[in-house]
């Protein structure tokens, strides 16, 4: 049932004013201690506050402020539950951003963003078949980790990278361009319910918000916001996933991004960005080792008894036992087995995403059970 305090009602008011964004509202809730007293401003107190024009003033006097019940029964017909900047479950790291919202609309639960090491995934609606390899691959190995994955609910990269999340049971925020009485795009409706049980879909915007191609750019402030760092699976030389690493590169947050293949376009974005200082991924390792020594939130790499629930195949037990435990170059693999060498690939690929090896820079593969 959706909880809505007197502070949380006024400030949803406040933010009903035109003109007034974040940070005026922020200011003004500063001035006047809380967000009721500043309705109870006469006009000559809001004129001492800078930044405020006639219109702003003239808005908030005539501010209806008798629709508690209309937005306590909205809202819980919509199932969503509401933080202020200034509540205590209001995500630490999305209030050193710029204009960080005053408020947070969401279902599910928020408590992933204080509980787990949230990396952002973002790229292509429309990545390659080796842009999903990686998603998948990248993101169950972080979810194993206990790693949250945050992305927008977008098609492409956006929606694998919370599926995947979702498979491998681990949490996921989509931070969505519109009010939560829309689903965008309408056909990811199922995913936002399946997110809503092991994360959260946010907003900053109350109700009657539709999706706006203007809206996506300051959305993507809020999904780096929210993490310590930013992935990037394939983006095109313009696309709304760089928009996304800039912000994250504006607030103080890692970049990383994924290699492509030169004769892509895909490619573009992520190599631009690695050519400007972008920390190129080959495995999770590379992600985690910029987190800090071992910290907290990490979980273990999979522990050795592991091998023992998988069942291989014949072909697959003879790539396994070649790999061994010291690393094998992909070519050596190729001379010490029988299986074909497309089946070989195709197994490699499957290992990886299991994790049960790993591929290191030149193609080099060790077992990790």
């Amino acid at each position: 049932m959706v909880s809505l305090s007197e502070n949380q009602y006024y400030l949803i008011s406040l933010s009903q004013v035109p003109q007034l964004g974040p940070v005026k509202i922020r200011r003004l809730v500063d001035f006047f201690g809380s967000a009721q007293s500043v309705f109870r401003a006469n006009r000559k107190a809001l004129q001492a506050i800078e930044g405020l024009s006639p219109s702003i003033i003239h808005d908030l006097l005539e501010t209806r402020l008798d629709r508690y019940r209309y937005w306590y029964d909205q809202l819980g017909r919509h199932r969503i539950s509401v933080v202020s900047y200034w509540d205590e479950d209001y995500p630490d790291l999305l209030k050193h951003i710029y204009a960080p919202p005053v408020l947070l609309f969401y279902r599910g639960s928020l408590s992933f963003l204080k509980s787990s090491l949230c990396i952002a995934v973002v790229g292509s609606r429309v990545p390659s078949h080796y842009g999903r390899q990686v998603t998948k691959f990248l993101s169950q190995q972080l979810s194993q980790r206990g790693v949250a994955i945050v992305s927008g609910l977008a098609w492409g990269i956006d929606s694998l990278s919370h599926q995947t999340a979702l498979e491998s049971g681990g949490n996921t925020g989509a931070v969505v361009a519109h009010s939560l009485d829309y689903i965008y795009p309408r056909e990811h409706r199922s995913l936002a319910e399946k997110i809503e049980l092991q994360g959260a879909i946010i907003s900053e915007y109350a109700l009657k918000t539709p999706p706006h191609s203007r809206l996506f750019p300051l959305r993507n402030r809020l999904i780096s916001g929210l993490c310590r760092g930013v992935l990037l699976i394939e983006a095109k030389e313009k696309s709304g996933a760089l928009i996304t690493a800039r912000w994250a590169l504006e607030q103080n947050r890692e970049v990383f991004a994924i290699p492509g293949s030169i004769f892509s376009d895909r490619s573009l974005g992520c190599h631009q960005l690695i050519q400007k200082g972008a920390k190129l991924v080959c495995s999770i390792d590379d992600i985690l080792s910029e987190m800090g020594s071992d910290p907290h939130w990490i979980r273990p790499q999979v522990a050795k008894e592991t091998k023992k629930r998988y069942h291989f195949s014949s072909e697959e037990q003879e790539v396994i036992d070649i790999i061994g435990e010291e690393r094998r170059h992909v070519d050596e693999i190729y001379q010490k087995c029988t299986v074909k060498r497309e089946r070989i690939e195709k197994i490699l690929l499957d290992f990886e995403i299991k994790g049960i090896v790993q591929q290191h820079p030149g193609r080099y593969y060790q077992q990790r059970i």
